[in-house]
């Protein structure tokens, strides 16, 4: 197989068109390359993904050669418009796809079967949440392998071809088995379609013995993909890039992630606040019953006495107890009061507790 390891740098599309839709009002997303009529020996999987690639914008696959995809990957470096970039491993591919996609708004990558994918899973997890289009692609074994109970290479020695499908569904929006060629074309689609929709990643299962193989239904050129271009605020980014230029040095926060820390930091404020009412209260309960227990009548000898000390001492510790229950109580009613009428501030609402 004759491939080549490019630069990113000679990577840019030729007319600025990436994965994305712009914001333009075309809805259809046209590839910079002229279709060329298909002949019936090129009607295959293959050339059909590899066109795909290019129509949405992708010039790189980033990939790990295995025997799962070398078929494949005969038919995408064809494709004049497509580069295979080889990688050390499968992990290195990912996160090449992961950067491929934040500079050209789409990214894919091609490895082999379970232990490949097993690998690059790491780095499709990590990208998923910078919501961006990827494509991840991997060579799985013979379509007349399924149902067959054989222990193949590349696996976990178990007989069971899915082990790596059950790990992709929570970092991918699609996931697609093609294992047959009556619709390919459209699990195909439908899985490149609906990353760039959800602007998430997709993950394509591709037999090995299938790329090659002519049929009719790639015999017709696919029709392009229409998405609804994705609008923006226009006032709202013309205001942001007017105050960015004016700020002496300016910070950009993820909302997400800015989200996600205020939820610790009040959670971390809250239980510290709970935390210190909770040593108000037991401080006072000390003192209050340090302060009774000098009232307290002077131990006796006699068995008799005592046990008078013990229940006094045991009514005025219960006492104690309820005054600073029925404290806590008043603090909340007029914590609630002060939340309800609108009050300035911050009135959160506890439920009572009864210190022993």
């Amino acid at each position: 197989m004759d491939s080549k390891i490019y630069a990113l740098d000679a990577c840019n599309p030729t007319n600025g068109d990436v994965g994305s839709p712009s914001n333009s009002s075309a809805t259809a997303m046209h590839s910079s390359v002229a279709p060329s009529v298909i002949a019936s020996s090129e009607a295959t999987l293959g050339r059909h993904l590899a066109y795909r690639l290019v129509e949405i914008g992708v010039n790189d696959v980033f990939s790990v050669p295995g025997d799962f995809n070398l078929t494949l990957f005969n038919h995408l470096i064809t494709e004049p418009s497509l580069n295979l970039v080889d990688c050390c491993n499968e992990l290195n591919a990912g996160c090449a796809t992961d950067g491929y996609a934040r500079y050209r708004g789409v990214g894919a990558c091609v490895v082999t079967f379970t232990i490949d994918g097993l690998s690059v899973l790491n780095a499709i997890a990590e990208a998923y949440s910078k919501n961006l289009p990827l494509i991840c692609i991997v060579g799985g074994p013979n379509s007349n392998d399924y149902g067959t109970n054989k222990i193949l290479h590349h696996t976990i020695r178990l007989p069971d071809f899915s082990q790596e499908l059950r790990c992709f569904p929570t970092v991918t929006c699609y996931q697609a088995i093609v294992n047959n060629l009556e619709d390919a074309h459209e699990m195909i689609d439908t899985a490149i379609s609906t990353a760039l929709k959800e602007s998430k990643h997709s993950y394509i299962s591709i037999s090995y013995n299938l790329p090659g193989i002519p049929h009719p239904t790639f015999s017709r050129d696919p029709v392009p993909f229409a998405i609804s271009p994705r609008l923006s605020n226009q006032m709202g980014l013309e205001a942001t890039a007017e105050f960015l230029s004016k700020a002496v040095k300016p910070v950009l926060l993820d909302k997400n992630c800015l989200r996600e820390q205020l939820d610790k930091n009040s959670s971390a404020e809250i239980t510290k606040e709970e935390q210190l009412d909770r040593n108000n209260l037991a401080r006072i309960a000390i003192e209050r019953a340090a302060q009774q227990e000098q009232k307290l009548p002077k131990k006796s000898s006699s068995a008799e006495t005592t046990r008078q000390e013990f229940s006094l001492r045991a009514a005025w510790q219960e006492q104690v107890g309820k005054n600073c229950h029925q404290e806590w109580l008043d603090k909340n009613s007029l914590a609630k009061i002060l939340q309800d009428s609108g009050s300035a501030g911050i009135a959160r609402h506890k439920l009572p507790r009864k210190v022993v």
